[in-house]
């Protein structure tokens, strides 16, 4: 299991993505996603994730093989 923050400091909403062959210690490309904050499994993605990041926020995800 990994964890990735990824950071928004623009002053308005962005799309920001996890490209899993960029992630360091990351070895799976189909690969589970929860976010941490909110307590929810996300599901199975495929390559990367994008989600949409509001203003001065942050998605703080746990990226795992299973």
């Amino acid at each position: 299991n990994v964890a990735v923050l990824l950071m928004n400091s623009e002053s308005s909403f962005q799309v920001l993505e996890a490209d899993f062959a960029k992630i360091p210690g990351v070895s799976c490309s189909s690969c589970n996603v929860r976010d941490i904050w909110l307590h929810k499994n996300l599901g199975r993605f495929d390559g990367k994730w994008t989600g949409s990041v509001a203003s001065h926020d942050a998605a703080f995800l746990v990226i795992s093989e299973k």
